[in-house]
């Protein structure tokens, strides 16, 4: 896609590797990360206990569910928002990690020890 009249997206240039690289740095975070793996298995456990939540979230088909269900929904919601924010944080101290080590190969900061 280009942006402007001869500007490239980064997104879209680069969007499988980088759908790659998220898949790999959130594998990576569920076997260092104790609070991911446990958001992981809680909302692996409620998909596994309502199914009918899967066919909501993955396939995103209309369901019927009753009031005490919306609960469970809003809960599993939550975690899909606690689990983004530990991806995001991840995303920014690796971004800020390479943006760092690229400032110091090019000499454009001092490495500060």
């Amino acid at each position: 896609m280009i942006v402007g009249k001869d500007v490239l997206s980064f997104y879209d240039a680069f969007k499988g590797e980088f759908l790659v690289y998220l898949g790999e740095m959130e594998n990576k975070l569920e076997e260092r990360n104790d609070k991911y793996r446990k958001v992981c298995e809680d909302i692996e456990d409620i998909l596994r206990r309502k199914p009918k939540f899967r066919k909501l979230i993955e396939n995103k088909r209309q369901i019927k569910i009753s009031y005490k269900e919306t609960k469970i929904l809003l809960k599993l919601f939550e975690l899909y928002s606690i689990k983004n924010d530990i991806v995001e944080r991840e995303i920014f101290f690796n971004g800020m990690r390479e943006g760092i080590w690229i400032l110091n190969k090019t000499n454009l900061i001092k490495d500060a020890k």
